[in-house]
């Protein structure tokens, strides 16, 4: 029977390829992959000539109909590969109605894992990552990206997402805005290629390094930020959060709280938020 295959790529080093992978690139007839141009590049690293295979586009303006040629392709007896423009497929990246229609149709999909930068990035954190939640790219939508990164703030686990250089700043003056400047970060940039950077810190720290070289914000990125630590604060704190909590904002009750009993601001906000949580 025909099968799907997902394979890994490299996210940066070609040398990062594995054999196996090699070998079922170069032994299927058709590639299922994201843009023609990168696939062109690794095949040539790797010496398979790409005119000997079928190649279907697959990305999201064509997801739809690349799904549907790809399964004929399965069901007519042909394997397919399934490749990302870079890492392990369906992380961020189009593919997930190939391997769920495939698993409905019984075909068999078989993961040829590899590269990644979510495992590049856990296998040389300094927070602690038993734990984490993984969220993709976050919103673009200023507002939907405060709402989201208010809920991130209150996770009890490592959380991990994607962002584009162009709006890495930016996330980071949102995170300082709603308190989280004291939380600590990881930034991994241009994970396994030349300008390979990983950076490590309070997020306001973190800000202030970046805007002084927003020249050097460039790349693919990974972002790591730590979990919320819970705090129990003196009788007094806790009674004033509480007291507060339901005539001010948060931001305001921690501002507050923080000027009357010499708390840390950020920690208190956090505990407010918690709260919150809790309640709900």
């Amino acid at each position: 029977m025909a099968r799907l295959f997902v394979v890994a790529t490299p996210i940066g080093n070609l040398n990062d390829i594995s054999v196996r992978a090699r070998d079922i690139l170069r032994d299927s007839s058709v590639i299922a992959c994201e843009d023609t141009r990168r696939l062109q590049k690794l095949m040539r690293a790797l010496d398979i000539p790409l005119r000997d295979k079928d190649v279907i586009v697959l990305n999201q303006a064509v997801e739809a109909e690349a799904t549907i040629d790809s399964l004929e392709r399965l069901e007519s007896g042909s394997d397919v590969v399934l490749v990302s423009d870079a890492g392990t497929p369906l992380i961020s990246d189009p593919g997930h109605e190939l391997v769920k229609k495939a698993y409905t149709r019984a075909i068999p999909v078989v993961p040829i894992p590899g590269p990644s930068a979510l495992t590049a990035v856990l296998s040389v954190c300094p927070l602690p990552v038993n734990e984490f939640q993984f969220v993709g790219f976050l919103k673009r939508k200023p507002s939907e990206k405060r709402h989201q990164i208010r809920r991130i703030a209150q996770s009890s686990v490592t959380t991990i997402f994607f962002e584009s250089p162009m709006r890495l700043l930016d996330t980071l003056r949102l995170m300082d805005d709603e308190g989280l400047g004291s939380r600590q970060i990881f930034i991994g940039r241009e994970l396994t290629k030349l300008y390979e950077e990983l950076t490590f810190g309070p997020v306001a720290d973190v800000r202030q390094t970046l805007e002084n070289n927003a020249s050097n914000v460039k790349g693919e990125l990974i972002v790591v930020l730590d979990r919320m630590q819970e705090k129990r604060f003196p009788i007094a704190a806790e009674e004033l959060i509480d007291a507060l909590a339901s005539r001010l904002k948060p931001s305001e009750t921690a501002r507050v709280t923080a000027k009357l009993t010499g708390e840390n601001r950020d920690e208190i906000y956090g505990r407010i938020l918690a709260k919150r949580s809790e309640s709900k």
